[in-house]
């Protein structure tokens, strides 16, 4: 599993080919740009802003005080809190890609 990860065969790789699992195959297999793109500008990006915007003082707090496990003090809490805002960011500058790549003025160029 982890050889194919690295041979560009993970999950990111397949939904990029199109090849990710769907409900309803023959809805998907014919579904144009613009699905995807309301997809991304409807679920996608808002929730991944409100996620930067709830949690970026928290984030900040929480690495300039090197918080620490509740249970069990040790070191190292605060890089889960910066894993979630990065996630978060790269998720925002990943949908904000789709939709600028399938802008229909963009294809008249």
């Amino acid at each position: 599993m982890a050889v194919r990860a690295l041979r560009g065969g993970g999950a990111a790789a397949r939904g990029r080919r199109g090849a990710h699992l769907v409900a309803r195959p023959d809805l998907a297999a014919g579904s144009p740009a613009r699905w995807r793109r309301a997809g991304a500008a409807l679920c996608v990006l808002p929730w991944a802003l409100f996620l930067v915007a709830v949690s970026a003082r928290p984030v900040l707090g929480s690495v300039a005080a090197l918080e620490r496990f509740p249970d069990t003090f040790n070191a190292g809490y605060f890089m889960v809190k910066i894993a979630l805002l990065l996630l978060a960011v790269l998720l925002a500058l990943q949908a904000a890609l789709e939709l600028w790549q399938a802008w229909p003025w963009r294809r008249a160029r």
